[in-house]
């Protein structure tokens, strides 16, 4: 299946942890963004940051 028809992965984030507020915390939001990206090359981040990240299946369905 080409990578266009592939359906997106939804990750769910807290924002005011990570993105909302600037400071020493930027790197652990690059880093989750780099593991939402690309996970199979980050995977050590999605394993630093599980407890804090939610990914949705289809149907916006928590999986």
């Amino acid at each position: 299946m080409p990578v266009w028809e592939k359906p997106p992965k939804i990750y769910l984030v807290d924002g005011n942890s990570y993105f909302n507020r600037p400071g020493p915390r930027i790197l652990d939001s690059l880093e989750i963004l780099a593991y939402c990206t690309y996970p199979d090359l980050f995977s050590e981040f999605g394993e630093r940051y599980k407890k804090d990240l939610i990914e949705l299946g289809p149907g916006l369905q928590l999986k």
